[in-house]
């Protein structure tokens, strides 16, 4: 698990995200991570890797989103069936 350590509550599961870049994480064609957002509202997403573009320099490769349907609910919509609810 990687995110943003809190030391007001000792996760020692947690590493920090800064630690390790995604490619090390999906390096591969067909590889996907779970993103987890607002924990608390309960979102997760999974962000697969569809293709691997070149970079805009030799040995640099970046994350592109090429195509992502409903970009995104309004900040403070509640979790998912708040959204669905919404979307309704």
């Amino acid at each position: 698990v990687y995110g943003v350590p809190d030391p007001r509550w000792p996760t020692p599961w947690v590493r920090s995200a800064r630690a390790v870049p995604l490619c090390a994480l999906a390096p591969v064609e067909g590889a996907a991570v779970e993103y987890g957002y607002d924990l608390i509202d309960g979102w997760t997403h999974l962000v697969a890797v569809e293709a691997l573009l070149p970079g805009l320099r030799a040995g640099l490769q970046l994350p592109y989103c090429l195509d992502g349907a409903r970009a995104c609910p309004p900040e403070g919509v509640g979790g998912p069936g708040a959204y669905a609810q919404l979307l309704h």
